[in-house]
């Protein structure tokens, strides 16, 4: 099961539930690619320190395969 917190958040989100070598793509509220990485361990951290206050979308997949979409505020 993935897990996002904290959300809400201020810049900071970890990701826990992984498997290394999941794919974790960080979308705009316009659809653009912020950061996308591959997980090397069980919990990563991803930064939204740079960007404006919204509604993020953090897309995970595996081996291909898609895990989910979550939904992540940043104040």
């Amino acid at each position: 099961e993935i897990i996002l917190y904290p959300n809400p958040s201020t810049g900071k989100v970890n990701i826990s539930g992984l498997n290394p070598g999941a794919r974790i793509q960080v979308f705009n509220p316009t659809g653009a690619v912020l950061n996308e990485r591959i997980a090397g361990k069980t919990i990563e951290t991803v930064s939204l320190d740079n960007q404006p206050s919204g509604i993020y979308i953090i897309m995970v997949t595996d081996t291909g395969k898609f895990i989910g979409n979550y939904k992540v505020i940043k104040r």
